[in-house]
C-alpha cells in the first residue's frame, strides 16, 4: 500500500510532470492572458476598480470575453440572462450533455467514472498513456539514461526504455521547479525502465524498493512554488490563483487586500 501513496506522488513531481503537456496544441504562451484581457476591459467599462484580480470560473471568462461594455454589465452588474447568448455559452461551456439528456458538470466528463445514467460521459475519451508505447516489457537496465533535468533529457530516458520512439514528437514539458520537483525527476531518471513502467503503464509488479527509498527522501523537501503569493507575515504562501478569489487563504487575510472590485452604479 505504500508504494501506491509513493507512485502517486511520483505522478504528480517526477518524471511524469512532464506528461500532461505533452501533446499539447498550446502556442507556448504566445496568446494573451484571457484573465487579464477581461480585467482590461472591465476596467475599461468602467466596472472594475485597479487591483489584483482573479478569474476563478474559466467559463465565465470564455462567454464575456470581448463583449461590448453594456453586455458585461449586465453580465456582472445586472441580469446576466439579458446579456445576449451569454447563459446559453455558459450552460455549454460548464456542464456536458449525456446521451439520455441529462447534464453534468463538464469536469466530470473522460474523469474515468461514469457519471450519466447511460455512459455517455465516457465514450469517446483519449486513452490514458495513448502517446505511449506500452504494449513491451520494458527493457533491463535503465535505457542509457541515468541522470538530467530537461526535457530533452526526459525524452531520452523515455525512447531509451521503449515507452517513445525516437522520432515521436514529445516536446512540450514543464520541468520542475521547487526542491521536491527536482527531487522526484532526479530519482525517475535513475530509475530502471521497469520501475517506470510500473508508473507509466501501469505495469505488473511493485517499483523496487531502491526506488520508493529514493522517493520517500524527497518528501521532506521544500515544495513551494516560487511563483507562489508570499502572504505578509511572511510564514505562510498560496497558490496564485487562490489570490482575490473571495476567501482569505492567508492567516493575515493578505492574499485579499489591494483586490479589484466591482463598481456597479
Amino acid at each position: 500500500m505504500q508504494s501506491f501513496t509513493v507512485l502517486q506522488r511520483l505522478v504528480m513531481l517526477g518524471l511524469v510532470a512532464f506528461l500532461p503537456a505533452c501533446g499539447s496544441s498550446g502556442s507556448g504562451g504566445s496568446s494573451a492572458d484571457p484573465c487579464a484581457s477581461l480585467q482590461s476591459q472591465l476596467v475599461d467599462c468602467g466596472l472594475l476598480s485597479s487591483g489584483e484580480y482573479s478569474c476563478s470560473d474559466t467559463c465565465a471568462i470564455e462567454c464575456a470575453q470581448n463583449r461590448e461594455c453594456g453586455d458585461l454589465s449586465l453580465i456582472y452588474c445586472g441580469d446576466a440572462s439579458s446579456a445576449p447568448g451569454y447563459l446559453e455559452c455558459y450552460d455549454s461551456c460548464a456542464n456536458f450533455t449525456c446521451g439520455d439528456g441529462e447534464k453534468i458538470l463538464a469536469e466530470f466528463a473522460c474523469d474515468g467514472y461514469e457519471d450519466c445514467n447511460d455512459g455517455s460521459d465516457e465514450e469517446g475519451c483519449p486513452e490514458e498513456n495513448a502517446d505511449f508505447r506500452c504494449d513491451q516489457t520494458p527493457p533491463s537496465g535503465n535505457g542509457g539514461i541515468s541522470s538530467g533535468s530537461t526535457c530533452s533529457s526526459a525524452k531520452q530516458k523515455l525512447v531509451g526504455c521503449g515507452f517513445l520512439g525516437s522520432n515521436d514528437t514529445w516536446d512540450d514539458c514543464n520541468p520542475p521547479n521547487t526542491a521536491a520537483e527536482t527531487c522526484f525527476l532526479s530519482c525517475s531518471m535513475s530509475a530502471s525502465c521497469s520501475d517506470l513502467g510500473v508508473l507509466i503503464c501501469n505495469s505488473d509488479g511493485p517499483p523496487s524498493s531502491s526506488f520508493i527509498d529514493c522517493i520517500e527522501g524527497c518528501e521532506s523537501l521544500p515544495d513551494d512554488d516560487p511563483d507562489d503569493f508570499q502572504c505578509a507575515n511572511g510564514e505562510d504562501s498560496v497558490p496564485q490563483d487562490w489570490v482575490c478569489d473571495g476567501y482569505e487563504d492567508c492567516t493575515d487575510n493578505s492574499d485579499e487586500e489591494a483586490c479589484a472590485a466591482l463598481v456597479c452604479l
